[in-house]
Order: C-alpha cells, then sequence, then structure tokens
C-alpha cells in the first residue's frame, strides 16, 4: 500500500521489518518468499541498490522460487528483468524478460515488458527481435485499449442496470405504499358501510317491532270495544 501511494520510505521501512521477522523463522520457503517480494517492491520503488540487496539474499540452491508458486516465480523473474536491465546486461535481460512473460498473465503487465525488451533488443543491435516486441507492445496496447474501452462500456451497463433496479425498487415501494393505503381507506369505507347497514338494520328492528306492539294494541282496542257492545246491547235488553 505505501508503495502503491509513493511513501518510498515508509515502504523500505516496512520491507526491512518484514524481512527482519522473515530471518527469526530461518527457513529457507520463507526467507525466500520475503526476499522476493522485497526486492519486487524495491524494483517497484525503483531502488536498484535495495533490490540488489534482496535479490541477492535469494537462495537459489534449494530452489522454493523457481519451481515454486506462480506469483513469486512472476516476481523473481520481473525482479531480474529489472535489474539486468538497469545494468545494461541487454542480453540477459532479453531473456530474464521472456522467462517473465510465462508468468505475467494481464495485459498490461505484458506491454509494459515488450516494450522493454524491445528496446534492450535496440540497444543490443538485434533489430529484428526488437521490431518483433515493439509490434507486439502496439498489438498488446490496442487490446489494452479495447479491453479497458470494454470494461467502461460494461460499467456503464452495470451502473445503468443498478439505476433501473433502484428505480423499480423506488417504483415497487410506491405501489406499495400506495396498496397500503388503499387498503386502509377500503377497510375504512367497509368499516362505515357495515356501520351504515348495522344501524339501518336496528332501525328497521324497532320499526316492526313498533308495528307489531301497535298492531297488539289495535286488536286488544277492537275486542275491548266489542265487549262494550256487547255490555250495552244486553243493558238495552235489561231495561
Amino acid at each position: 500500500v505505501q508503495s502503491r501511494l509513493g511513501e518510498k520510505e515508509a515502504a523500505k521501512n516496512s520491507l526491512n521489518r518484514l524481512t527482519l521477522l522473515a530471518e527469526k523463522y530461518n527457513q529457507i520457503k520463507i526467507l525466500n518468499k520475503s526476499y522476493v517480494f522485497a526486492a519486487y517492491i524495491s524494483s517497484q520503488l525503483n531502488d536498484a541498490n535495495l533490490c540488489r540487496g534482496y535479490f541477492n539474499k535469494i537462495n537459489t540452491s534449494n530452489d522454493t522460487i523457481t519451481n515454486g508458486s506462480l506469483a513469486y516465480r512472476k516476481f523473481y523473474f520481473l525482479t531480474k528483468f529489472y535489474l539486468l536491465g538497469k545494468e545494461n546486461k541487454f542480453n540477459d535481460a532479453i531473456a530474464a524478460g521472456e522467462d517473465a512473460l510465462k508468468e505475467v498473465n494481464n495485459i498490461s503487465d505484458s506491454t509494459h515488458i515488450y516494450g522493454l525488451i524491445g528496446t534492450y533488443a535496440s540497444n543490443a543491435g538485434n533489430y529484428k527481435k526488437a521490431y518483433y516486441y515493439r509490434e507486439g507492445e502496439m498489438i498488446l496496447y490496442s487490446r489494452m485499449i479495447s479491453a479497458k474501452s470494454f470494461s467502461d462500456a460494461s460499467n456503464t451497463l452495470l451502473q445503468s442496470e443498478l439505476r433501473l433496479k433502484e428505480e423499480n425498487a423506488k417504483l415497487f415501494l410506491q405501489k406499495e405504499q400506495t396498496q397500503k393505503r388503499l387498503n386502509r381507506w377500503l377497510i375504512a369505507g367497509l368499516l362505515v358501510i357495515s356501520a351504515g347497514l348495522f344501524y339501518i338494520f336496528y332501525l328497521a328492528t324497532q320499526r316492526r317491532n313498533k308495528n307489531t306492539a301497535l298492531s297488539k294494541q289495535v286488536e286488544e282496542n277492537k275486542l275491548l270495544l266489542q265487549e262494550v257492545h256487547h255490555r250495552v246491547k244486553n243493558n238495552l235488553q235489561i231495561v
């Protein structure tokens, strides 16, 4: 992180602490990995002396680098390529660069290595190889630009899809909220209608009961009137 941020002195101090810590284990595999990594980061910081110091500490007698994991093989060959170029050992640098190309699996690094090999080949007077690698650099650069354009287009498409999903989510939320409001109004309306129907039923029941009571009273009055007529008639007969 420090090397990426350009904090060179802090990065160098971190590399020193890393290698000192690795040396406490006194295991070739751990030491080799730490020295290779420290040498590679030093090359990225463009400090050839520091890089050479770490690189010379790598133990290749019991080889855990060139037959090791892909990541450390890449670091090893890239560092060797860098140092040989700094020492103007162009033919050896070209061979190291070709070894590094076998380990690199991305266009950006490959393009950079192709360009440097082309330069070293030109300095060594091998113009045929210089032309081959310069042409390869241009082809890889074109691919990198195309890949970047495709990546930008993919990112734009992805952002559009994300915005569309956000809009759909908002619309779904609004629809859900509207539905909830409609449901509340519907429930309130049903409650009002139910209350109205209940009140109407109550009034109808009360009116029916009242009519029944009035009818019963009319019948009783008729019976009483008939009884009065009957008694008056009897009384008149007696008179």
